[in-house]
């Protein structure tokens, strides 16, 4: 069936008050059927509003356009959409069947023809400081969930999403990090922003990938991704674990926990282990990993309900809240009499000089994080090199990304742990896109216990 498809739309940029002139009425005729596989909603509307604000969006240039997905300019000629209320009168969207009432973005018009597509987060400006909800913005974008055969590109329904402080040194202005790695390289404003994900195919021009696929990679902090010919993208077989677990501690904060600790420490059965950010994605892990070989663990967190779950849920031998402790050089002697043998260190400044100061000769220092440093520079820590040279210490930073050649063991072995109850997976875990900027400004307030995810969608 075809309708005739009445709609306004603006002659010119309207840039003073608005006259009759400005605006021409439309029409075009719409076939209210879809093409099978389409996931498109056409909408009758029935109500729609009138805004001050559209007058903004009609201008050829204001500086609201630039903040807000909601005000973006509008071209003259095109469709003009508004916030209104409709009924389905098509749907290739399973959400949505004929008759429902619906209400969302809908063109000043009789009709409108809803395309699929997805909400992303994405950055306004750089955050040189503590991350703050005006730093993010929730945008939204058509998507077409159709591909060329000859594309190779993948679009990839997101699932769970990794939330990890490493993202808030790729939204600074400048940090020496972007310029090390692949995996952290600076974020621009407005983009995108990746992380590694567990999702699921919806269509594929790669013959790796079929519909229905479960993957793992670097996906977008959004609904979908679009992910592109040499994009990092593998199929993911659950192995019977949930599907959060290959986010976190069957994923990269999980293979960075056990190359830190077995592949730069080099740990031996009764060795004395301290952990700091214990409760943290990796930190957590190192600990367990410890104990698992007979090791000695005392960890740091920062509130007494984590430092109780240390001891009680992992079983670590010590812990205490650093928050609470006036002198960290004394807390550590207090902990290790005979000094530190190993020292897995999450998060810089204060804490690294003391670790130092304990380690015994011989000692091993894995540096995986400096999450202090990351929103304060003046928390830089100092430690004594005196004590590096006389007690011959080792001291070395390392990126998961350098030790994927152990990606099969580490899996193995963890998968093992995890069957037998020699470790226990900490996730925390919040629902919706709209949820990753709180995410992860939490994690610098450290309210997260263990990994940090974001659950997109269900499977």
């Amino acid at each position: 069936m075809e309708v005739i498809n009445r709609y306004i739309t603006i002659k010119n940029h309207v840039e003073g008050a608005p006259q009759d002139s400005d605006f021409e009425l439309r029409s075009s005729p719409l076939l209210l059927s879809l093409e099978p596989g389409s996931d498109e909603v056409i909408v009758k509307n029935i109500y729609v509003s009138i805004d001050p604000g559209q007058l903004n969006r009609m201008k050829s240039y204001s500086s609201s356009q630039d903040c807000s997905t909601f005000a973006v300019a509008m071209t003259p000629g095109e469709d003009i959409d508004a916030y209104g209320v409709g009924k389905v009168v098509v749907s290739g969207n399973p959400k949505f069947g004929k008759g429902d009432i619906v209400a969302g973005f809908l063109n000043w018009g009789g009709f409108t023809v809803v395309k699929p597509g997805g909400m992303y987060i994405t950055i306004k400006n750089h955050v040189d400081g503590a991350p703050q909800d005006s730093d993010f913005e929730l945008r939204s974008s058509p998507l077409s969930l159709s591909l060329d055969p000859a594309s190779h590109e993948v679009i990839v329904k997101n699932l769970y999403v990794s939330i990890d402080p490493y993202q808030l040194n790729r939204m600074k202005s400048y940090s020496s990090s972007q310029q090390r790695s692949n995996y952290a390289v600076a974020i621009t404003p407005g983009e995108d922003i990746d992380t590694y994900a567990v999702g699921k195919v919806v269509a594929s021009g790669n013959p790796k990938f079929v519909k229905g696929d479960l993957v793992a990679g670097l996906l977008k902090w959004g609904d979908f991704t679009v992910v592109k010919p040499g994009g990092m993208l593998n199929k993911l077989d659950p192995m019977g674990f949930p599907l959060s677990y290959h986010v976190g501690i069957l994923g990269f904060s999980g293979l960075t926990a056990y190359a830190g600790f077995f592949e730069i420490c080099k740990p031996k059965k009764g060795e004395k282990v301290f952990v700091s950010a214990a409760l943290g994605s990796v930190g957590n892990l190192v600990g367990q990993f410890a104990k698992a070989l007979g090791c000695y663990v005392v960890g740091s967190a920062g509130s007494k309900e984590k430092v109780a779950l240390l001891k009680e849920k992992l079983g670590f031998d010590g812990a205490f809240n650093y928050r609470e402790e006036t002198d960290l050089k004394l807390t550590l002697q207090r902990y290790f009499p005979d000094g530190i043998d190993i020292y897995f260190d999450n998060v810089g400044g204060d804490m690294q000089e003391a670790a130092v100061s304990n380690m015994n000769i011989n000692g091993r220092i894995a540096v995986c994080g400096v999450i202090s440093e990351y929103t304060d520079r003046e928390k830089r820590g100092a430690p004594s090199m005196i004590d590096v040279i006389y007690k011959r210490l080792k001291i070395q930073g390392f990126l998961a990304g350098d030790h994927m050649n152990l990606f099969g063991d580490f899996l193995s072995t963890t998968c093992d742990h995890l069957r037998s109850g020699k470790i226990q997976p900490l996730e925390d875990i919040s629902d919706g896109v709209e949820s990753i900027p709180s995410a992860l400004i939490n994690l610098f307030r450290g309210q997260n216990i263990g990994k940090k995810i974001v659950r997109i969608a269900e499977e």
